[in-house]
């Protein structure tokens, strides 16, 4: 029989840890470790990629309104000085009012992105032709002023129909006619409410020019008129996904246009005036 000590305490044990197992747990820890540090760099290069192809395309989307911007907002003035040009080699004559309705058809039909062609006398009366959102050339003429007639053009440019009459028109009282009077030379407006028809209210903007005679005496004022719902279809078609939104807002933060389906202003529903909306107030979700 074995003698016990008990004053001896017992011996530790300490776990049997294998060879292999010493061996192959940091081998696995360096894997992890390379992986996970691969797998983070890998990340955060495809975000630096995906990032920069981001910010590359938005430059290219940029660029391309920018440019259609630039040729869409060349053609009105363009037009101004083609007609003066013509007024003052007396290719066309003011007073002449059959001949100059039939000279700027023809011009709305070259010219299908602007909204309208017209000029202003220094007398009060006008001469135009609109587009309206069918697609219709209109002529707007003063007759018996202050009253100013629209008739509606046929594909040959002829008379078909009086569409209304408005009783009280002077073009010396449009903003585009008093502001290229006073700089005396090609002026840009700035954004208004059209008054062609209170019934579907639009925004535009209107390049005008003075035109004087060889005295230099001050004739009248050429204009075109540019409609921001042209721009809004542009972006419209631009949009790159579902989710994307492509606006144009002015310094003060009113929009201009946009590529959403919303208008860029609201109209109160007795008066038909516009009011236009803030960035703020955008909401086309």
């Amino acid at each position: 029989m074995r003698n016990l000590n008990p004053s001896q305490p017992p011996k530790p044990t300490f776990p049997q840890i294998s060879l292999r197992l010493f061996l192959v747990v940091p081998f696995i820890i360096q894997i992890f470790v390379a992986v996970g540090v691969t797998g983070y760099l890998s990340f955060r290069h495809g975000q630096k990629a995906v990032n920069n192809l981001a910010n590359q395309l938005q430059s290219q989307v940029n660029d391309r309104i920018m440019e259609r911007l630039k040729n869409y907002l060349a053609i009105p003035p363009l037009i101004n000085q083609i007609n003066i040009n013509a007024t003052q080699a007396g290719r066309i004559n003011l007073p002449e009012q059959m001949r100059l309705e039939r000279y700027l058809w023809q011009q709305m039909e070259t010219f299908p992105s602007v909204y309208s062609i017209y000029v202003g006398s220094q007398k009060g009366s006008i001469i135009g032709i609109n587009r309206d959102n069918d697609g219709n050339l209109i002529s707007k003429i003063s007759e018996d002023f202050p009253k100013r007639s629209f008739y509606l053009l046929n594909s040959q440019g002829n008379r078909s129909k009086l569409v209304r009459v408005q009783p009280n028109y002077d073009s010396r009282t449009r903003p585009w006619f008093i502001k290229a009077k006073a700089k005396k030379k090609p002026i840009w407006s700035d954004i208004y409410q059209f008054a062609f028809d209170k019934d579907e209210p639009m925004l535009g903007i209107t390049a005008a020019q003075p035109i004087y005679n060889e005295e230099e005496r001050f004739q009248g004022v050429y204009a075109v008129d540019l409609s921001l719902s042209f721009i809004s279809e542009f972006l419209h078609k631009l949009r790159l996904s579902p989710s994307s939104r492509i606006l144009i807002i002015e310094r003060s933060g009113l929009l201009v246009a946009g590529s959403s389906v919303q208008k860029p202003f609201t109209v109160d529903a007795k008066t038909k005036e516009i009011q236009r909306l803030n960035i703020n107030n955008i909401n086309d979700d």
